[in-house]
């Protein structure tokens, strides 16, 4: 067994001792800060957060406090102070830059790519206009950070000609302005236009137009080389293994779309100044925050709607965007209504999965709504399927579905038994090549706990599916694809597995 997991299993099993029984607390409206604090303090205990979290009302800050390590390498805490890389939270920076030059008249909205750059494919750029990228309802295809020639070139860094080869040629996925598809390729687009038409690099706009106005000086974009404190390192936490250093793409590569590094102060002289005219006339301004695509929920460079209160069925109007990347989590929650903010930024994340850590968007922020509107509130839970997968591996013979009923039995209020997380568990080990170590935690998954109610809960059908097949265990296997034909008729991997695997029934 290696260093690391001896490290971990350790550190997580004391977590087991350590963890104090998780219930419902009715939000008090004379200690919100103290309430937040709690709530905050059992996040970093028991689900690793590590940054900071800023809640404000009327723009005067209600609490502010950072969390964990800005540098693990040199022991360097995050402090309130500490730039964080928010990823696709700069849209919204994009978006103000090209509504001033629209408020300049320099630029138009229903003006096409091919306006500004000329050298753009006409059969394309003639028929995609400024709205339809700021609303991602161009068409343009979806980048992919995992596989295909974007993929194997984003960390170095691109010219803009370079970046528009990636998706460029590509035909569009539906008439511009009739569908949704969320593409960073879009507002990396945008960028460009924003160059062309202001004859300033991109940066050097947002620097002048926003930050240095506001006075956000410790804003910026790029890889955030002058910060002063440093940005803070990004860490992934895979699947069974100590926080490491995350490799961010090439700012070249994420311009417009999740180049910008802020600090939760700076964030909110952003949210006080969008409640005046500093940066923008009141008619432009309002503009952004209109809903146009996505069922009502996507203006310009944010999203709005109902944000879940809690874990019950209350909701409360906000203006929000999140960002996500390699070792960065991070929220902006804007509650215009009621002129209440809520930041959280975060150093550490778990690729494309959930299993151990708090995530600010669909974790961390309801509860902090719902102690702001006086609900019932939840501290977090210790992960049940990362506890028992780290005990896993002290023991070869590990019995997971006797640990499991167990541990459901006998202390659920200390445990998060979330059938998500144990999809994962499963998930990491399918993707190790141990098919024998994943079943049990699918089983668990699908059949304890219950995971068709999730958005992927057809994904989760054929992963137990081939696990099964693993084991020879083909009959079986095979009701797993046709529960996720029910569930996602258009999933050719199951209509192809059950295909081939119809001899051997």
């Amino acid at each position: 067994m290696s260093c690391k997991v001896n490290f971990i299993a350790g550190a997580i099993l004391a977590g087991i001792v350590l963890s104090t029984s998780s219930a419902s607390y009715c939000s008090s409206p004379d200690d919100k800060a103290g309430q937040i604090d709690t709530l905050m303090t059992a996040f970093h205990q028991q689900r690793q957060f590590h940054g900071v979290v800023l809640v404000a009302e009327n723009g005067k800050v209600l609490y502010n406090k950072a969390f964990g390590m800005a540098d693990r390498e040199n022991h360097v805490p995050n402090t309130f102070r500490t730039p964080f890389r928010i990823a696709s939270m700069s849209k919204q920076f994009a978006a103000a830059a090209a509504m001033m030059l629209v408020s300049d008249g320099r630029l138009r909205l229903d003006d096409h790519v091919c306006d500004y750059l000329p050298d753009y494919p006409k059969e394309t750029g003639q028929s995609v206009t400024v709205d339809h990228l700021l609303t991602h309802t161009s068409g343009i295809i979806q980048d992919n950070p995992l596989k295909g020639a974007f993929a194997e070139n984003k960390y170095r860094p691109n010219t803009h000609r370079e970046m528009r080869s990636y998706f460029q040629d590509s035909s569009l996925l539906f008439i511009p302005g009739q569908g949704f598809q969320y593409s960073n390729f879009n507002y990396n687009l945008l960028a460009m236009i924003i160059e062309a038409v202001s004859g300033k690099p991109y940066a050097e706009f947002l620097q002048e137009r926003i930050f240095a106005p506001l006075g956000m000086s410790q804003s910026g974009t790029g890889d955030g080389a002058a910060a002063s404190p440093p940005v803070a390192t990004g860490y992934e936490c895979a699947f069974l293994k100590a926080p490491a250093p995350a490799q961010p793409p090439h700012p070249s590569t994420c311009q417009g779309s999740g180049d910008v590094y802020a600090t939760v102060g700076d964030l909110l002289k952003w949210d006080r100044a969008l409640y005046t005219e500093t940066l923008l006339p009141a008619e432009y301004r309002d503009m952004m925050f209109t809903a146009y695509a996505n069922d009502g929920r996507y203006g310009y460079g944010w999203q709005m709607g109902g944000y879940p209160i809690g874990n019950g069925s209350d909701s409360v109007y906000a203006v929000y965007h999140d960002g996500g990347g390699p070792g960065m989590q991070s929220i902006i929650i804007r509650l215009p209504d009621d002129k209440r903010l809520i930041v959280i930024l975060s150093n550490h994340n778990e690729p494309w999965l959930h299993i151990r850590l708090s995530r600010p968007r669909e974790d961390i922020a309801p509860q902090i709504l719902a102690i702001l509107y006086g609900r019932e509130y939840e501290l977090p839970k210790t992960s049940a399927a990362y506890t028992l997968a780290v005990a896993d591996t002290l023991s070869a013979d590990y019995d997971l579905p006797s640990e499991f009923a167990k541990l459901h039995t006998e202390r659920p209020e200390e445990f998060s038994f979330d059938g998500d997380e144990f999809y994962c568990a499963g998930l990491c080990y399918m993707w190790d090549k141990k098919p024998q170590k994943a079943l049990p935690f699918l089983q668990v998954a699908v059949e304890e706990l219950g995971t068709d109610h999730l958005p992927h809960g057809w994904q989760c059908r054929n992963v137990y599916g081939e696990a099964l097949f693993a084991h020879g265990l083909i009959e079986k296997g095979c009701i797993q694809f046709e529960k996720s034909l029910e569930l996602k008729p258009d999933n050719p991997t199951a209509v192809r597995t059950l295909k081939a695997a119809e001899p051997y029934r």
